[in-house]
């Protein structure tokens, strides 16, 4: 990744699974247990098959990169507490 683009992922059809939760105006956690980086659409497809967590969001990297700075103006991402067993 450079100046904000991503460059080279291998394998370049990589998908993301992104759970946010909005905390205030402007401002969101991302809740990491239910947040993941897949190599390719089949295989979230069948993750999602089996997955009964909060509902999530489906992007290219890229494509997330570019919605976290909407409009030149970066939003603020929080990573989730992890929650003891």
């Amino acid at each position: 990744m450079r100046k904000g683009r991503v460059y080279d992922l291998k394998p370049d059809n990589a998908i993301l699974h992104v759970v946010e939760i909005p905390i205030e105006e402007g401002k969101f956690r991302i809740e990491c247990e239910a947040t993941h980086l897949f190599d390719s659409e089949k295989c979230l497809r069948s993750w999602v098959g089996s997955y009964a967590g909060r509902p999530g969001g489906i992007f290219r990297p890229q494509e997330y990169l570019d919605r976290l700075s909407q409009g030149g103006k970066a939003r603020v991402a929080f990573g989730s507490p992890r929650q003891p067993n």
